[in-house]
């Protein structure tokens, strides 16, 4: 989906787990760090969530803003953590037209690992 959008993946930086390797998609973490995740999120006009919260800072910070994202930014929330989140994810690939889409990186990912 990312991919295909021009869209960039990010995750929160508090994740327990990750699944990485062949035909998984890599996606950066949000720094804990509030100056680089400010940097992180720098330049976004909207953000999309998808089983996720709005990136903010774990603790008040004393000069620092708590929200990682611009002053202006517009989230929409697409799925929330204890909504369906694959049906969501498959919806909204559905939507830009990368359901059925195997991207050329993943795929040369995938090839570079299996042989």
């Amino acid at each position: 989906i990312a991919e295909k959008t021009g869209s960039a993946l990010m995750t929160d930086w508090a994740n327990a787990r990750v699944d990485r390797g062949a035909g998984r998609v890599s996606a950066p973490r949000i720094p804990f760090n509030v100056d680089l995740a400010i940097e992180a999120l720098k330049g976004f006009d909207t953000i999309l969530l998808i089983g996720a919260r709005r990136p903010v800072a774990f603790f008040a910070y004393p000069g620092k803003r708590g929200e990682f994202a611009e002053p202006g930014t517009v989230f929409a929330e697409l799925a929330g953590v204890t909504e369906d989140i694959p049906a969501a994810v498959e919806a909204l690939a559905d939507a830009v037209g990368a359901r059925q889409t195997v991207s050329p990186s993943m795929l040369a990912k995938i090839r570079a690992s299996t042989g």
